[in-house]
């Protein structure tokens, strides 16, 4: 009848679109003690509900959050805040396209060799930031129509539930062979454009790059929306901190970490992302061997290597 404050439960705390005051603050936190709660989990939404006095985490907003904390305190009571506004997922109007959740894009050409090929490739781009990653050209395969199965899914561009590998059996002339691949990365000039003797035969040639996935934090007041940071980039979720959270602990001083114990993040709901600056790097660091010349992959190409098995067997 009498349980301790770490085993007593928490709430959700709704802050409706700046829709907050101190007496409602006072009142809701007295009532939560009353009825023996340990503490509460804020959370700032909007759902079309009218903006109130104080959008968040402006001067007045910032105020508010501080007295809600300190009557808390004085009451005995623990809180959490979500991460950001809304509660999916970490995002804000501070995340700049660089620091946003990145994904592949490309955009290729075909060439019939031998001739001299100069041409502008345009990978999709959006929120006005794109980076490129490589140039690769390979031969096309005699049966281009032929893609890996539910490659969206696979390379991590739509999410689907249930999603198992499968061997499938892809003909020869629908297989690029790795060591074909030709890296052209050092013939993209500053303007985008792409120069290069091809060989003979027929060739495709691909301009590979990123840019934002475009997804934002919900269902976040105007105040609090933005591109969702990278979730592979220390840099970007740094720079989420430093704007979202940083503020409140200098606001609160010895009350953070004591009465604001807890920072959350509640529901996943902004898609997956493929790619982050250093995916790269950090790739050929943790699995032994650089993924540059696989990349085509990701457009449902099929590339073949060759791979030597060492089968260990006994009897019985």
């Amino acid at each position: 009848q009498n349980p301790p404050a770490q085993a007593k439960p928490h709430t959700w705390w709704h802050w409706m679109n700046g829709n907050i005051s101190r007496e409602g603050i006072t009142a809701d936190l007295t009532a939560m003690k009353e009825i023996g709660l340990a503490g509460a989990q804020i959370f700032n939404v909007s759902e079309s509900i009218p903006l109130g006095p104080a959008p968040f985490m402006s001067p007045q907003w910032r105020e508010l959050f501080v007295h809600a904390v300190k009557e808390a305190d004085r009451l005995g009571l623990e809180l959490c805040v979500h991460n950001c506004a809304g509660w999916s997922s970490s995002g804000g109007p501070w995340i700049t396209p660089d620091h946003a959740m990145q994904m592949v894009v490309t955009a290729e050409a075909v060439v019939e060799g031998p001739r001299h090929f100069e041409a502008i490739l345009k990978p999709e781009t959006r929120h006005n930031f794109y980076r490129d990653i490589a140039v690769l050209a390979f031969p096309k395969p005699a049966d281009d129509t032929i893609r890996i199965k539910d490659i969206r899914a696979k390379a991590g561009y739509d999410y689907r539930y249930d999603q198992h590998p499968v061997l499938d059996d892809y003909p020869g002339d629908a297989i690029v062979k790795r060591s074909a691949i030709i890296d052209l990365t050092k013939n993209l000039a500053p303007d985008g454009s792409i120069s290069w003797d091809a060989p003979a035969g027929s060739w495709i040639v691909m301009r590979i790059g990123y840019t934002p996935t475009g997804a934002v934090n919900a269902p976040s007041p105007d105040a609090g929306r933005g591109l969702e940071c990278d979730k592979l980039s220390r840099e970007a979720l740094d720079a989420h901190w430093d704007n979202a959270i940083a503020p409140l602990i200098q606001d609160l001083g010895p009350l953070a970490g004591k009465t604001l114990s807890t920072v959350l993040v509640d529901s996943y709901e902004v898609g997956g992302q493929n790619w982050t600056p250093r995916f790269r790097d950090e790739f050929t660091r943790r699995r032994g061997y650089d993924p540059l010349l696989y990349l085509p992959i990701i457009t449902g190409q099929e590339i073949q290597v060759r791979c030597i098995y060492r089968i260990n067997c006994c009897k019985n």
